[in-house]
């Protein structure tokens, strides 16, 4: 399992909140606030989405050893609390894969992780979600 830090050309930064997702026939959207309230940033995965996996952010533990190990090769990421990441080869990939049967083991799937002060989202796509950033108030 590798992560890697996930830099989207979409002028944020710094820690969100997590304020709503769901799924759709035209794929998953994952809604969040960034943690001066003033904006609102969305992640459409309406293309090439095949799985979502949100979890309690104080039941990541196991993860978050991975996680921090990346982190103490990229200290400037802890310096700037980067919360998102691509992670290859990871057990999410190798277990949908093998769910599904080999339908997908051609597919290129990115594993994204966006973590939050609450919550951690996982998206299986197999395309990058569109991404918009609005100002709020």
């Amino acid at each position: 399992m590798q992560w890697k830090k996930w830099v989207p050309d979409a002028g944020f930064y710094g820690q969100m909140y997590a304020k709503s997702s769901f799924i759709s026939d035209k794929g998953v959207v994952l809604g969040f606030e960034d943690e001066a309230k003033t904006k609102k940033i969305t992640f459409n995965f309406e293309n090439g989405f095949l799985s979502l996996r949100e979890t309690e952010e104080g039941c990541f533990m196991k993860s978050f050893e991975n996680l921090n190990a990346y982190l103490e090769k990229h200290i400037y990421l802890q310096k700037e609390s980067w919360f998102l990441f691509k992670v290859e080869s990871s057990e999410y990939i190798c277990r949908f894969k093998e769910q599904s049967l080999g339908a997908y083991n051609e597919e290129k799937i990115e594993h994204y992780v966006i973590i939050t002060y609450d919550v951690i989202s996982e998206v299986l796509s197999t395309s990058a979600p569109k991404i918009e950033v609005e100002s709020v108030g």
